[in-house]
């Protein structure tokens, strides 16, 4: 289903996946190494966060443009959300004993300020990679015609 309903924004949605993988793996990062949270020593594979950590921020990319997309052009609005869902996200998994909150209120803090930069700054790159696409697209009819 996401496949088709991407189907003529291939690129985009691509390029979407991989910077969000990258922005959640350098963000995640940050927080374990400055001693937020850590991951169960069988998940760890010598690199800061983890990589089911980086499939569920990859995951959740594909559903900025259909999903959230309503969200486009409120910022603002993202990043509250972000600074509510975010914490709410990783106590759930620290919960189930997925990840370990080192001092949960400050850790919990932590993953509020990184889901408010990270959830405007996703809806702001969809709307830059469409604009390009959009004008790349354009471009492409006008030099056929």
């Amino acid at each position: 289903v996401h496949i088709r309903a991407t189907r003529g924004f291939m690129a985009v949605e691509t390029k979407l996946i991989v910077a969000a993988g990258a922005l959640g793996y350098v963000l995640d990062s940050i927080i374990v190494l400055s001693g937020g949270m850590s991951f169960p020593a069988q998940a760890q594979l010598g690199v800061p966060t983890t990589l089911w950590m980086v499939t569920l921020w990859l995951g959740f990319a594909a559903t900025l443009r259909h999903v959230l997309g309503w969200m486009r052009g409120r910022y603002m609005l993202a990043a509250l959300l972000g600074a509510i869902a975010g914490p709410f996200a990783y106590w759930s998994g620290s919960q189930l004993g997925a990840v370990v909150l080192t001092d949960t209120v400050p850790s919990l803090l932590m993953v509020g300020v990184e889901w408010m930069v990270a959830m405007p700054l996703l809806l702001l790159l969809v709307s830059r990679l469409e604009r390009d696409e959009r004008v790349s697209t354009q471009g492409a009819c006008q030099e056929v015609w």
